[in-house]
């Protein structure tokens, strides 16, 4: 796997998404990446009427937007001391649906993973709705690495992967292993159960789960284990913070439209999205399955258990 990354980072210059600007750069500067900045306006309103010149027929709302957004880019570098020479990036700015755009403009450009900030849930109505990180996290069909408003930018030496025992995981521990490997970091796999099945039931996914990684997975820094707490999303966070994990990796279900109507506040990666105080690093599980008789077996007995 290559070093260095294509990313892709999403800003609305709120104060929100300023630490995952300077997260991105930062990353981009010591892993020699290139990054492509993007921000998606709704015109009529993105010009303030004072700034708008009606005698300048060619300054269209498109260039005012990339005129602000090179802006705002030189002003992070300067923050962060960064050379612009040093650093390799582009200005990028869309109109429409914020979510829909920057999700497009990462399959366009081939982008090897989305950097966006999380605005946090601040009431009934965010959580009801969900929030642009949730949004993008949904639809992208790459990573995204979303950051909460407090978390620091430091090197990446222990990576946390919350696994569930599903079948799409292995490609993605995999991936991981790779991305670990880059950066000589811990891998720990940890599954948080509040025994919503039987004990004995638990123990022997964990023992199968156990013995399929490492039966097709190498690492000397990959680590494996089974934590009990009764509240999952608070066990996960406090196991983070317990370890210094430097990223939360979560790999998110793609359900049916019937789970998605029902059940709207289901998804534990969700909720992360919204509670975690590391970076949450959010991987797709669709990329390719994997077809071992384990997978199977183990999807079967979990209807039945």
């Amino acid at each position: 796997m290559k070093t260095s990354f294509k990313i892709l980072l999403a800003t609305d210059y709120s104060d929100a998404v300023m630490n995952a600007e300077r997260y991105a750069f930062q990353f981009a500067k010591n892993t020699g990446s290139f990054i492509k900045i993007i921000h998606v306006f709704a015109p009529p309103l993105s010009i303030p009427y004072q700034q708008f010149d009606p005698y300048t027929v060619d300054y269209t709302p498109f260039e005012y937007e990339m005129e602000k957004l090179e802006d705002h880019a030189l002003k992070i570098l300067r923050l962060l001391k960064i050379d612009p020479e040093e650093i390799h990036y582009s200005c990028e700015v869309r109109e429409g649906n914020v979510t829909l755009q920057v999700v497009e403009e990462a399959k366009e450009s081939d982008v090897d993973f989305i950097i966006t900030g999380t605005h946090g849930a601040k009431g009934f109505i965010d959580i009801l709705l969900g929030n642009t990180a949730w949004g993008i996290i949904k639809k992208a069909d790459c990573p995204v690495l979303a950051l909460p408003e407090d978390a620091l930018f430091t090197s990446v030496k222990n990576i946390v992967f919350a696994t569930n025992y599903r079948l799409g995981e292995i490609p993605v521990i995999n991936y991981l292993v790779e991305i670990a490997k880059i950066f000589d970091a811990e891998l720990t796999l940890v599954h948080i159960s509040n025994f919503s099945v039987s004990k004995q039931f638990e123990l022997k996914l964990y023992e199968d789960f156990r013995s399929e990684v490492n039966t097709h997975i190498f690492y000397e820094k990959l680590n494996i284990k089974l934590i009990h707490s009764d509240k999952i999303i608070e066990g996960l966070n406090d196991f983070c913070s317990r370890s210094n994990a430097n990223w939360l990796v979560m790999s998110p279900e793609k359900r049916d439209i019937f789970e998605k109507v029902f059940e709207p506040s289901s998804s534990k990666t969700r909720k992360m999205s919204f509670h975690s105080k590391i970076p949450l690093l959010a991987i797709p599980d669709f990329y390719k399955l994997n077809n071992s008789s384990f997978w199977k077996k183990y999807e079967i007995q979990k209807v039945h258990a």
